[in-house]
């Protein structure tokens, strides 16, 4: 057998480990048989990475037990079974179709209580508009003082008729909406999910922040706390505990907008959603036309419709599953391990760790707990190591790649971008070359300047000082440089970062190209 050739180059073998990093596959054994053969059905049939179902089925769970379901670690350590999940795909990659197919139980339950209450709805509705009229007409009766009415019968009637307010028409999913439409459906449902193939939700939030407050009602209503809205002339709108599930598709370049909104910054939004960028399978689809588990995606329908009965139907009543002390076991030693990480791997993502370290974790154990037994009562050891087992395999890599890379606070993701370009640069060049090349990224030098320093630290690039070519030529300045090494010699031993850097990302073959990382989806529609 051929022995492989390693390569000595810093910038192909730091593309191949930014490749390796975007490969993270969702732990399907987390999932009941039933679950995962639906999962397994749609992503073949979509063909998608089943990363993207799998992620999305925690958000649609989350709308089937509603505001109905509570975990507890321990007394005073409670969390409603709630998560928000976002998922970066680029466009063509059937998010829609995804999310159809993923939430069609939860719309298919909302369509069929609709239908059976609407009759009912209208009758109590047209008994409402009866005793309200009746009502106004004793207070003009007794405002006129006619002796048959009394003012105070008046009134009685008054409070008759807004006692026999009827309930809005159930609804269970939403779509975008102002800050008022959706304090106001809150407050008439107490529990309401956003499970969408687009980002248009998070446009809402920013753009009507400074008007609308409303970042503040999404953070309220995932943490199960009450919302509150007072309009000039409006009156006021407020429940005492609402809750909001947020599933959410949306392509890389929005995801790059939402991560630099200032607005969202340090507000706890984003530190608050588990984030996904499935690997992108275009390029390898198998293009007939395909077909799923019928038995399978049937199933999983039939289940979720039962779920939904048995926490938003009219007996439901709200369950608390406690964890069991080897539960609990099992959750310390996880938050242990992930504090310990927080001063390693982890320290540019400790916001978002310090939710998935406690009350998420928590969420997705007792999200994990009904899809195994719809009437759990408790959380064992089992189902927590499942959970854990979701967090540290999937969502935490997925945090570090959009945290991190999408955010511009590691590289992976810029050397996937810029890979191409950096190739292409036989000498010394600098970040104004950069900006100029790609304004798209970089508004400013300095900005460009700031990511070639993070590749200088990688040990990607050198610094070289640029001399002044002549009496009318470019000021003496920063340049920069690609680290040239061969296939044979072992990496340089520059600094002791350096090494350490070449030793953790020489493992790979040399890349002929970039054109096996279409399979990784990246922001601005660019391929590296």
């Amino acid at each position: 057998m051929t022995e492989r050739k390693v390569s000595g180059d810093p910038l192909t073998r730091a593309l191949d480990e930014a490749r390796q990093r975007a490969s993270s596959m969702f732990p399907l054994d987390a999932f009941p048989p039933w679950l995962r053969e639906h999962v397994e059905s749609v992503a073949h049939r979509l063909q998608v990475s089943v990363d993207m179902p799998a992620a999305f089925a925690l958000a649609v769970f989350s709308a089937a037990v509603g505001r109905s379901l509570t975990v507890r670690a321990w007394r005073g350590f409670e969390q409603p079974a709630v998560v928000w999940v976002v998922i970066a795909a680029a466009s063509g990659e059937n998010k829609s179709a995804v999310v159809n197919a993923m939430k069609r139980p939860v719309v298919d339950y909302q369509r069929g209580r609709r239908a059976r209450e609407e009759e009912p709805h209208r009758e109590s509705v047209r008994a409402h508009e009866l005793l309200k009229k009746q009502a106004e007409a004793l207070v003009s009766r007794a405002t006129k003082g006619k002796s048959d009415v009394s003012m105070d019968d008046a009134q009685a009637a008054m409070r008759e008729a807004d006692e026999a307010t009827p309930s809005p028409l159930f609804r269970l999913t939403f779509d975008s909406a102002t800050t008022e439409a959706l304090v106001k459906g809150l407050a008439d449902h107490e529990f309401l999910a956003h499970l969408e193939g687009e980002g248009d939700v998070f446009t809402d939030i920013v753009g009507r922040y400074d008007s609308g407050g409303l970042l503040k009602q999404y953070l309220d209503a995932f943490d199960g706390e009450g919302i509150d809205l007072d309009r000039v002339g409006r009156g006021n709108t407020s429940a005492e505990r609402v809750l909001l599930v947020l599933g959410v598709m949306l392509q890389p370049d929005m995801l790059v907008g939402v991560m630099s909104e200032r607005h969202l910054k340090g507000r706890g939004l984003l530190e608050r959603c588990l984030f996904a960028m499935p690997q992108s399978l275009v390029g390898r689809r198998d293009v007939r036309a395909l077909e799923g588990n019928s038995v399978a995606e049937s199933a999983y329908v039939q289940r979720l419709l039962v779920l939904c009965e048995r926490f938003h139907g009219l007996d439901a009543g709200h369950q608390t599953l406690a964890l069991t002390p080897e539960a609990q076991d099992r959750f310390v030693e996880y938050r242990t391990r992930v504090e310990a990480r927080l001063s390693t791997d982890l320290t540019a993502i400790v916001s978002w760790v310090s939710k998935a370290q406690g009350g998420i974790v928590l969420r997705v154990a007792a999200l994990l707990a009904v899809m195994w037994d719809e009437n759990a009562k408790e959380v064992g050891p089992e189902i927590m190591g499942h959970a854990v087992s979701v967090m540290e395999r999937f969502f935490i890599p997925q945090a570090l790649r959009t945290h991190g890379d999408l955010r511009g606070d590691g590289s992976g993701h810029l050397l996937r971008q810029l890979g191409r370009w950096l190739k292409s640069q036989a000498g010394v060049f600098t970040a104004r070359d950069l900006q100029k090349a790609r304004g798209d990224l970089f508004p400013t030098a300095d900005k460009a300047r700031e990511a070639l320093d993070s590749f200088v630290d990688e040990g990607v690039l050198e610094i070289v000082e640029r001399p002044r070519t002549s009496a009318l030529g470019p000021k003496p300045g920063k340049g920069y440089k690609i680290v040239r090494q061969s296939r044979q010699d072992p990496p340089t031993n520059t600094t002791a970062q350096n090494s350490e850097t070449n030793g953790r990302l020489n493992r790979s073959d040399d890349l002929s190209g970039l054109s096996d990382l279409s399979a990784v989806t990246m922001p601005h529609g660019g391929v590296a």
